[in-house]
């Protein structure tokens, strides 16, 4: 990942209380929030405004060794001091959405050594949350689950932001198996010797090979994620699948958006028909009328 996409993905993917103790993301992360007192453009991150449901480029404006001060005669205003981190090594991080205004506050936790380097750096609370900034983008999956599915991809993204990590991969397991099934009952009507029985007790990875050409092309190609989805609830520990869910997401994501292009692309393709059966009845009443 490029130096941008591992700060993007801090604050806008990472859930709270996830340690990081990589030193070379330690450093991209420090350097970021760091303060200063002038802008600098090079340091704007893209990310989305779930307060205006947006894709949106926000600015760092409150780092680390920030703190407002204000006197009789001034606004308040934010000063800088490399000294000015409090006893428990909180800090507020504030970025503002270049767009709209909006400010989006974090709380990061700096654990030092004693020579004072930081070994470890994470989220404890932010606002929005990070549920509020998925929850607002996966709206549009409505058009391909219903109303049941759609609240649980939405439990399971809560889950994962409150650093609960297997019971979010039990809520992507349903989804993904959903998926399947659905696959399953369209293939049936469409072919009436689909031999039920057989599917039925196939494992999962044989089930998808029955559904190849009902299935969307990314879930046949990546049938793993449910292998994975499967040891994180059986074998995994709480970190291992905090630590993998936003790729899991991601991957359900990817086949929920192939569903969508799909039904847009069935959408299209009828509104088409529609039109050139009435292009052929116009011609034909022209033809008629000039008999």
């Amino acid at each position: 990942m490029t130096e941008k996409q591992v700060i993007e993905q801090f604050f806008f993917d990472g859930s709270l209380y996830k340690k990081i103790t990589d030193i070379d993301i330690i450093k991209i992360l420090e350097n970021f929030l760091s303060g200063s007192i002038y802008y600098d453009s090079r340091k704007d991150v893209e990310g989305f405004n779930s307060i205006n449901n947006c894709e949106s480029t926000f600015k760092l404006i409150y780092g680390i060794g920030s703190y407002f001060s204000c006197n009789l005669n001034s606004s308040p205003r934010i000063c800088y001091s490399s000294q000015r981190v409090n006893e428990t090594c909180i800090q507020e991080i504030i970025l503002k959405c270049k767009r709209f205004n909006d400010l989006f506050h974090f709380f990061i936790h700096l654990e030092k050594d004693e020579d004072g380097n930081t070994i470890s750096i994470s989220k404890v609370g932010q606002y929005p949350s990070i549920a509020d900034l998925h929850i607002k983008q996966i709206h549009k999956y409505d058009k391909v689950l219903s109303k049941d599915k759609m609240k649980e991809l939405t439990k399971a993204i809560g889950l994962a932001a409150n650093g609960i990590g297997i019971g979010s991969f039990v809520y992507l397991r349903r989804i993904f198996e959903h998926l399947v099934f659905e696959a399953f009952q369209i293939a049936k009507k469409e072919n009436l010797e689909f031999d039920e029985m057989k599917f039925i007790t196939s494992k999962m990875d044989d089930k998808i090979k029955f559904l190849k050409g009902n299935l969307p092309a990314f879930l046949v190609e990546n049938h793993s994620i449910y292998g994975i989805l499967s040891k994180g609830i059986h074998e995994l520990s709480e970190e291992d699948c905090k630590n993998y869910f936003t790729i899991l997401r991601e991957s359900i994501e990817l086949i929920l958006d192939e569903k969508l292009e799909q039904l847009q692309k069935d959408k299209k393709k009828k509104e088409i028909r529609s039109a050139l059966s009435k292009i052929c009845k116009d011609i034909t009443t022209i033809k008629s009328r000039s008999v």
